[in-house]
């Protein structure tokens, strides 16, 4: 699904990976709801719908509660720091793989005195 992350964002929502565009692997999410304008986000899902990236579109910074489904904190603030143009993804839904074979060193792992 992704190359790397930014940082984890901790919102009403719960905590979500940050991506930039570059590091998601955009074949790996072929179903695609793309929203009005007024939207917040477009919707990127995995083939069967598993895994879901929101690609932020507009703020949340004057949004003092999350839509249903979040905890209402009402924060002034906004209640999560998306940033516009930046992907997310709920961390329930990945696993972490390890670099491939192929990659990976074959020296031995030195550990500090």
């Amino acid at each position: 699904i992704a190359r790397g992350y930014r940082r984890v964002v901790f919102g009403d929502h719960g905590p979500y990976l940050e991506l930039e565009p570059s590091q998601v692997v955009w074949e790996n999410l072929p179903e695609v709801i793309l929203k009005p304008a007024h939207a917040y986000y477009d919707e990127y899902y995995s083939y069967k719908g598993f895994v879901r990236l929101y690609k932020q579109k507009r703020s949340v910074a004057h949004k003092r509660n999350p839509p249903a489904g979040g905890v209402r904190q009402n924060r002034s603030a906004g209640y999560a720091d998306y940033k516009v143009g930046m992907c997310y993804i709920s961390p329930d839904c990945l696993t972490v793989q390890g670099l491939p074979a192929a990659q990976r060193s074959n020296e031995p792992r030195r550990w500090k005195r």
